[in-house]
């Protein structure tokens, strides 16, 4: 089969930009490739507020080629580990680039998100909870105090 030539625009810009079909257009990666690129430069993706709007984009010899999207990440990380698997950014509020990336499970991403990714936060959020925890044990006894009280 003959490669296609393709043309499309990029989403920030007015100039067209030309894919070769490599095989790769009907696979998991080449949709995960081409989701990581709207959501870094597509303002009508659900999810840029997520990403583009927060500053993240991509490697710029990826942003505009799947095969060296794919040749780099399988050079650096190796291949996909399993359909479990999907690509990560190491530093949560770092673009997707050499160097901070990997392979990583839902759960795994789970805890990488921007509310778990500081510890000052996390600590933060810890002793409010021990604090409304406190507070909670606080008002029971109160309750029971003037419980006892109302019946007497």
């Amino acid at each position: 089969m003959a490669a296609k030539s393709l043309t499309d625009f990029s989403p920030n810009c007015d100039t067209k930009r030309s894919y070769t079909h490599h095989g790769w257009s009907y696979t998991r990666e080449y949709r995960n490739w081409n989701s990581m690129i709207q959501r870094c430069y597509n303002p009508k993706h659900p999810q840029y507020h997520d990403y583009g709007g927060r500053g993240i984009g991509t490697y710029y010899e990826w942003r505009n080629s799947f095969e060296k999207y794919i040749t780099n990440v399988i050079a650096e990380i190796g291949p996909k580990p399993s359909p479990e698997y999907s690509l990560d950014r190491i530093n949560n509020n770092g673009n997707y680039e050499p160097g901070n990336i990997r392979w990583a499970t839902r759960e795994e991403q789970l805890e990488n998100r921007r509310d778990y990714c500081d510890d000052a936060t996390l600590e933060e959020q810890k002793k409010k909870a021990a604090e409304d925890a406190a507070f909670d044990e606080q008002m029971r006894v109160l309750d029971a105090i003037s419980q006892k009280y109302r019946r007497t």
